[in-house]
């Protein structure tokens, strides 16, 4: 973290012994790091606010709840494999999971907006606008990602291809473990 950063940097100045009347300063930008994560996160916890807001009052059932909890749902395959690599948190990743948590939620709007009553009919009505839409998108953070130099957009494009990535599979696979219910399903064939 950049506190942490900061704080073993001026641990290595108080070391490091300087003439009578010459100090260390970190520069106003290190310390101004932390202040744009902080308006980052806020930035992202009012945007999943936000989203949940907007579907609750659209939707007017718990479904709401569901379709809100594919956001950090999502987010969850990017920050493991983030952790599992070890991989160090850049601004582009915050941006990253604010943008997601905008673009995660479409799957689930696709399948709630289609008129069939089970979650099975559903994918197979709405799948194919699901996988389309969602691989495009993948597939257009691809030439960022391998044409960018390590920083702010590899990091951006990461996060935005694997949050949708995770969109597409908690989709097409966890919520129909959610959602399905055996006796609609076969009521309607």
């Amino acid at each position: 973290s950049t506190e942490k950063a900061i704080k073993e940097v001026n641990s290595l100045f108080e070391k490091t012994p300087l003439e009578k009347g010459y100090i260390f300063q970190i520069s106003k930008d290190l310390e101004n790091y932390k202040k744009k994560y902080t308006v980052l996160w806020a930035s992202f916890v009012l945007s999943i606010i936000g989203i949940f807001l907007l579907f609750l009052a659209l939707i007017e059932n718990f479904k709401a709840i569901i379709l809100t909890l594919i956001i950090p749902v999502s987010l969850a395959f990017p920050l493991l494999i983030k952790a599992f690599f070890r991989l160090p948190w850049e601004s582009g990743d915050l941006v990253g999971m604010v943008i997601v948590s905008g673009l995660a939620v479409n799957n689930g709007i696709y399948l709630f907006e289609s008129d069939k009553s089970d979650i099975i009919i559903k994918i197979l009505d709405k799948g194919r606008v699901i996988i389309v839409t969602s691989i495009s998108s993948m597939m257009g953070c691809v030439p960022l990602f391998f044409s960018a130099a390590e920083g702010f957009v590899k990091s951006l494009t990461f996060f935005v291809f694997w949050g949708i990535g995770g969109s597409l599979f908690i989709s097409l696979f966890l919520f129909p473990l959610i959602f399905w219910n055996p006796s609609t399903t076969v009521r309607e064939k």
